[in-house]
């Protein structure tokens, strides 16, 4: 079964599952052990995080860039 939040890969060991980070995402948040805390904090500092983008001053004056 494959669809964008899970797919299953067959080996010589047998079946593996590998899940999507919407999944994972979702599943922290259900979920109630120390490391879905720790994801969920991760998550959620990432998602908080001021993103700002650095100022660029360039000046002009005859034919001469200073940036």
């Amino acid at each position: 079964m494959d669809t964008e939040a899970m797919r299953t890969i067959q080996s010589e060991q047998g079946f593996t599952y590998l899940y999507g980070m919407e999944m994972i995402t979702m599943l922290s948040f259900r979920v109630a052990t120390p490391q879905a805390k720790t994801l969920r904090r991760w998550i959620i500092g990432r998602l908080s995080e001021k993103k700002t983008n650095p100022i660029l001053f360039v000046y002009y004056s005859k034919d001469v860039w200073y940036n």
